[in-house]
Order: C-alpha cells, then sequence, then structure tokens
C-alpha cells in the first residue's frame, strides 16, 4: 500500500494519508524581553506575564521544530456526548490531532510514517 502525502500551502504541514500530519512551528519556548537598565524581565502591565520573543538561531533566524500529530477519533459515550481526548472537557468536536512527537523534519516525518502506516 502506498502512502498518500499532501503538502499544504508553503508546505508547513504535510498530511500522511488521513491518520497522521507533521507541521513546522516556532520553537515553543520562548526568551524573555530583558530590561537593558535593569537586567528584569518586561512584563506587559494588563496580564502580568513576561513578554517574549522568538528563539532566534545562530544565523539569526527564527528557530522551528516539526512536530507530528496523529488524527484520533472522538466517539459519543454511552450518554451521547463527546469527551475530549487532551483536556477531558465535552466537545462537539468528532476528531482532534494530538501530538505525538516533535524533532527536526526527518524526525517528525518518521513518526508520521509510523502513524500513518
Amino acid at each position: 500500500m502506498t502512502l498518500t502525502m499532501t503538502e499544504h500551502g508553503d508546505g508547513r504541514i504535510v498530511d500522511f494519508g488521513d491518520k497522521a500530519r507533521i507541521e513546522r512551528r516556532l520553537l515553543p519556548e520562548q526568551e524573555p524581553v530583558i530590561d537593558s537598565k535593569t537586567g528584569a524581565p518586561f512584563v506587559n502591565p494588563f496580564s502580568g506575564q513576561a513578554v517574549t520573543r522568538d528563539v532566534i538561531g545562530p544565523d539569526g533566524r527564527p528557530v522551528y521544530v516539526w512536530v507530528a500529530y496523529e488524527k484520533v477519533t472522538i466517539e459519543p459515550g454511552q450518554d451521547g456526548k463527546r469527551v475530549h481526548p487532551v483536556h477531558g472537557g465535552e466537545t462537539t468536536y468528532t476528531y482532534v490531532w494530538v501530538i505525538r512527537g516533535q524533532g527536526n523534519e526527518a524526525e517528525a516525518r518518521a513518526i508520521a510514517e509510523k502513524i500513518a502506516a
């Protein structure tokens, strides 16, 4: 059986059949923006949260990570309600994409190919 791969738009998302996909995302860890005068992180006065910026690599560009997902069907329970497999709350979704791993593009592709097989 051959695996059908579909690349979307700018290549940021690639589907592997209808059960797996990979997505290029900015590295989830972000660096705090530091005040050069005080050395303390800047804080958003409205939210109280630290202001962050994307992690920049040695080449001066943002660092990306490839994330592998599995499509998980959400079946209704005996009471007819669907329960989200990640956060456990009630949902109207019939499926969700659940993260199964991340790494460089080759690592994410290997995970997705294994799921799709």
